[in-house]
């Protein structure tokens, strides 16, 4: 469905770093993209926020698995389709698993959990190269 604003009424903003972070901790589910095979994966997960950095609780065997140090992307939006205004955050970065018992600890209590029924006891933390946001507003 078309948004019900005219289009002329809309403009493309950028974000600036620190809104981008703030949204970045509002937020509690995006979705993180990676390469394997020369090939793009996209999933959904619940993450937390974590000394700048995008913290994910996921199980091991999954498709996540041998992608420590790597290079991923991480995005977070919100949109309205009625007024056809919203705003996006990325996340470049490098995603590490994290073994510290003192990290463990610490994240522990930040709440992040996993919807997916299986047990998730894998933390991953995707440490940001760059972080940019834009949004579409009246």
């Amino acid at each position: 469905m078309p948004p019900s604003a005219p289009q002329a009424d809309r403009r493309l903003e950028d974000l600036p770093r620190d809104e981008c972070l703030k949204r970045l901790a509002e937020q509690q589910v995006g979705r993180i993209a990676f390469t394997r095979e020369d090939k793009i994966e996209i999933r959904p997960m619940s993450y937390r926020m974590l000394q700048g950095t995008v913290v994910l609780r996921t199980a091991y065997g999954t498709a996540l698995d041998g992608l420590d140090g790597q290079d991923v992307v991480f995005e977070i939006d919100e949109a309205d389709d009625r007024t056809g205004t919203g705003w996006s955050v990325i996340v470049h970065g490098t995603l590490e698993e994290t073994w510290r018992p003192d990290e463990l600890r610490e994240i522990r209590t930040l709440g992040l959990f996993s919807w997916a029924p299986s047990p998730r006891d894998r933390i991953l933390r995707i440490w940001p190269e760059r972080i940019t946001g834009r949004q579409i507003v009246t």
